[in-house]
């Protein structure tokens, strides 16, 4: 995750922590010009399901770029 915050919803929407979850903010490992890359090719800025894909996307290398339409699983 990419902020604190988003973990503190999850675990209230939720109602606790399931076993064997763990949050971690990943915000530092996030290649910034690949997450930059994600929201121009696919938007969704600051909404949560995308900022998650998006974080994937820059923080794994592995992960192929979306193109115009796909979904980043």
């Amino acid at each position: 995750m990419d902020y604190n915050g988003d973990w503190d919803l999850l675990v209230d929407a939720l109602d606790g922590v399931p076993d064997g979850w763990e949050g971690q903010v990943v915000w530092d490992q996030a290649d910034k010009v690949r997450l930059e890359s994600y929201f121009r090719q696919c938007g969704g800025r600051h909404h949560s399901l995308h900022d998650a894909r998006a974080l994937r996307y820059a923080v794994h290398g592995n992960v192929p770029p979306p193109t115009a339409g796909s979904v980043v699983p």
